[in-house]
């Protein structure tokens, strides 16, 4: 008797994922300061109604991008993050989520915080700098 495994079945039905379940588009930083990125989207041209947004914030230079460093949900199509380090590049991921289970993530984006300019126009005062 041999046994076969689901996986090796030809008669295994294909992952088949709903087309009208779409990700959210157009994401871009919207405004950006030294401690601070606020992130915006479209939401997806789909009939559907969205149950939620997940976006998540990570340091860009991580390679163990499980280690959050900030996550917010809600039904709103902007996001902020704050408290984070001047002039440091974060990657942020937007999903829609539709039911339990159903979730479409767009592409992650880079966003980068600014240098504190008052603290570098201080420090160029400071050395007789204009």
């Amino acid at each position: 008797m041999s046994l076969h495994s689901c996986e090796n079945s030809p008669h295994t039905l294909p992952d088949v994922q709903n087309p009208l379940l779409k990700p959210p588009t157009n994401v871009r930083a919207v405004y950006n300061s030294e401690d601070m990125i606020v992130i915006h989207w479209e939401p997806p041209d789909t009939s559907i109604p969205v149950i939620k947004y997940t976006v998540s914030c990570h340091v860009a230079r991580d390679a163990d991008l499980s280690v959050q460093l900030q996550r917010v949900t809600g039904l709103s199509n902007s996001a902020s993050f704050s408290g984070l380090q001047p002039m440091t590049s974060y990657s942020i991921g937007v999903s829609a989520q539709y039911d339990n289970t159903e979730f479409r993530k767009a592409g992650v984006m880079t966003a980068s915080t600014r240098l504190n300019v008052s603290d570098d126009v201080g420090t160029r005062n400071a050395q007789g700098g204009a």
